[in-house]
């Protein structure tokens, strides 16, 4: 979306629009009784405590999403930078190493929000997670589908402070 932020130097303006495509649209009025063509999205405000292992911060998303599911949500949305909590029961470390330590938990992170919007019928935002690829830090923001399909969505637009390897 070109002109969308005219004074923002580093994203040319730029923004971006993001359409979910229902292919079970149908153009006629008879066909909205039908359907519920609301969707319902739940965003969380995730309060980060120390932990003691990852089991614990699957207790805490579970609940949330168990939550959203329970009031019938489509969408379940995590804040950014939500496995930052993990850093509380892992070694201390400089905090571009600790930052980069987290990428090990990539594996349990699918798995659990994979498994979370099977079993709970749900989408979910999942936040965002460090990933390194190529010695290179990425900030992956993911979506898991509640058909068990997940895709990533690399930060486009990072902070001067990320940009200059801090976090």
């Amino acid at each position: 979306m070109p002109g969308y932020l005219p004074n923002d130097k580093e994203s040319c303006g730029f923004a971006t629009l993001l359409e979910w495509v229902n292919y079970n649209y149908q153009s006629n009025r008879e066909s909205v009784g039908a359907h519920n063509p609301y969707v319902r999205i739940s965003a969380i405000q995730y309060q980060m405590r120390p932990i003691n292992n990852f089991e614990e911060f699957e207790k805490y998303c579970e609940f949330f999403v168990d939550t959203a599911s329970d009031y019938r949500s489509d969408f379940v949305v995590f804040p950014e930078m939500i496995t930052l909590q993990l850093l509380s029961f892992m070694p201390n470390k400089k905090p571009g190493d600790a930052i980069r330590a987290l990428h090990k938990y990539t594996p349990q992170y699918e798995k659990l929000f994979t498994k979370l919007a099977i079993k709970y019928n749900i989408n979910i935002i999942a936040g965002s997670h460090f990933i390194v690829e190529d010695d290179n830090l990425y900030n992956v923001s993911y979506i898991f589908r509640r058909d068990g399909t997940f895709d990533r969505q690399y930060k486009i637009h990072i902070t001067p402070h990320e940009k200059n390897g801090g976090v």
